[in-house]
């Protein structure tokens, strides 16, 4: 059953619309938009009484991403061009033999964003690669070997740099000159895994050296090595990476201007499957109008997108994609809902609205919160009903459990706002695991697999790990950001603050703590990862499930690489948005 939003009427003022220019590189957050202002709901409170939404509006209305598009029916007279391209680069990869060469090859594959397209071929070589170490000798190609393998799933044992080590097992101070052997080592060593102390020393040894060569570097090698120390390869969004390297790629043989010409030309054409989607996804959420309804919260329909977009990008995940970007948004605004704008009572009443699972109870609830549940509602049963139809599965159930536990964790931290109380970091981090990506992993799973299995769901339901771990590295990254730019949700605890006020701390060292916590937490979750890939025979879990369990965390570390990316909108996060969604990369 769905509700229509567009019956529940709201006292709002009208927000007078942005309307886009039609001229080519017109990026919308050049222009000011007007805030929109809520009257009294009937609820009680006044709008003096309920806060305005500290939050930017949104830059993106309805008229300008349905402009977005590219040059369609040029691109399609290029799809022959594409599958020529397609076979040239096959022919590649098949033809290379050199064992390093392979994995270079592999390694700019990944890199541009075109892997996907030939995954068995890759496959064969890394299995063959797998069997010995032999002509792997020097710093670089060792190590470009181990983060290959690793990255696929491969059981590849950190002990093997124990050959780098001298005799008192510590590094060779004659790798130190080696800058491209140990850029190749401190990417390798961003794959550590618990109690691996042999690639812990060897991220402090390469990022130690590194950092007191940049000076004696030429300008292209700087610039690259402090992007990887500033975020290593392994912790960036894949689409993020695949338009930058694109655009640096060397082409210094026929072969690589193949590999090059390929990428530019798949990425626009997965770019404009990205615009379809989005101006579908857009009419959503125009129906839905939680804008107007909920004007305290942040209205991100294209941010949400592009964090779908980064956590599985490929075209044939369209459909779970777009479902994604619907959660997403959700996902932000049910945070601001519980922020600091409804009485601790309401939000108890939601969440048993929630637990309840039932229209009709919602009739209690503020009109805010009844249109919120209503959003919700009708998105988890529309993608409940397209996996009943796919696998002859109900799952509203399931994803009813995932909200009621984002509710619960949320509310915790209501309780705690409204005591002026601050928890302890222990009791916080606790919290904050508590299935917080449960509505993002949970149909992905369902998805993504083949076979549904009742094992694996109740393993997502009980205390997963991957999902605990995918939820720490989220909130964490939020919080190092927003209490360096003193944005937040009101006055909630962050860990930050937590620690500062708890070990008597300075903020330079409490922010120090969260990294560790942070660093500690990706490490956790690089094992879980590997060993579910090790195991992929015993487990349920699909590699393509594993991949979007990594991609939270790591669209997490992209929208709080510079600022709030998802509240506070800065040039740097709207510009990335911009050029992934609608700006095609020039093939000429």
């Amino acid at each position: 059953m769905a509700v229509h939003l567009a019956s529940l009427s709201t006292p709002f003022v009208a927000s007078p619309k942005l309307v886009p220019s039609t001229k080519a590189g017109f990026k919308p957050w050049s222009t000011t938009l007007v805030r929109c202002e809520p009257r009294d709901e009937g609820c009680g409170r006044s709008a003096a009484q309920r806060r305005p939404s500290k939050y930017q509006p949104s830059t993106w209305n309805y008229d300008f991403i349905q402009s977005i598009t590219s040059a369609t029916s040029q691109i399609e007279t290029q799809r022959t061009r594409v599958e020529q391209l397609r076979r040239e680069v096959r022919q590649i990869i098949t033809s290379t033999t050199e064992q390093v060469a392979q994995l270079e090859l592999i390694d700019s594959l990944e890199r541009l964003g075109v892997a996907y397209h030939f995954e068995s071929e890759i496959r064969r070589s890394l299995d063959a690669i797998s069997t010995s170490t032999s002509g792997f000798e020097d710093l670089y190609s060792f190590s470009l070997r181990f983060r290959i393998l690793r990255q696929y799933g491969y059981n590849v044992s950190a002990e093997c740099f124990s050959r780098f080590r001298d005799q008192s097992s510590r590094f060779s101070e004659n790798l130190r000159e080696d800058v491209r052997g140990l850029l190749s080592i401190y990417e390798a060593s961003q794959l550590v895994c618990e109690g691996e102390t042999v690639l812990e020393e060897a991220s402090a040894f390469s990022s130690e050296h590194l950092r007191a060569r940049i000076s004696r570097m030429d300008q292209r090698m700087s610039r690259q090595v402090q992007r990887v120390l500033q975020l290593p390869l392994h912790r960036r969004v894949r689409r993020v990476e695949a338009r930058e390297y694109i655009e640096t790629f060397e082409r210094t043989d026929c072969r690589s201007q193949v590999l090059h010409k390929f990428a530019r030309l798949d990425f626009n054409m997965v770019q404009t499957i990205h615009q379809r989607e989005l101006r579908e996804l857009s009419g959503w959420w125009r129906d839905l109008g939680l804008g107007e309804h909920i004007s305290f919260a942040r209205d991100r329909l294209v941010e949400s997108y592009f964090m779908a977009v980064g956590k599985m990008h490929e075209p044939q995940f369209s459909q779970y994609r777009m479902q994604l970007a619907r959660v997403s948004y959700l996902m932000a605004t049910i945070e601001d809902i519980f922020g600091e704008h409804q009485p601790v009572e309401e939000l108890e009443r939601f969440v048993q609205v929630v637990e309840r699972w039932d229209l009709q109870a919602a009739e209690q609830l503020p009109q805010s919160l009844r249109v919120f549940y209503a959003a919700v509602y009708n998105t988890t049963n529309e993608i409940s009903y397209t996996v009943l139809r796919r696998h002859g599965r109900d799952i509203t159930s399931h994803m009813r459990k995932a909200w009621v536990s984002v509710c619960k964790t949320y509310l915790v931290e209501a309780r705690w706002h409204r005591a002026r109380q601050t928890p302890r970091l222990e009791e916080y981090l606790s919290n904050i695991q508590a299935d917080m990506t449960g509505p993002i992993l949970l149909p992905a799973y369902f998805f993504l697999s083949q076979n549904i299995e009742d094992q694996a769901i109740q393993q997502l339901q009980s205390e997963s790990n991957i999902i605990n771990l995918s939820s720490m590295i989220v909130r964490l990254s939020a919080d190092l950001q927003r209490s360096r730019v003193g944005f937040g949700r009101g006055n909630l605890p962050r860990s930050v603050q937590i620690y500062m006020n708890e070990a008597k701390v300075a903020e330079e060292q409490a922010r120090q703590h969260i990294r560790n916590l942070l660093r500690d937490a990706w490490r956790r979750l690089n094992s879980e990862l590997l060993s579910a890939q090790q195991q992929q025979q015993q487990t349920a879990f699909s590699r393509s499930f594993m991949d979007v369990a990594l991609n939270i965390a790591r669209v997490s570390q992209c929208m709080y690489d510079y600022e709030d990316g998802v509240g506070v909108l800065e040039h740097e996060s709207m510009d990335r948005v911009y050029s992934l969604i609608a700006e095609p990369i020039q093939t000429a």
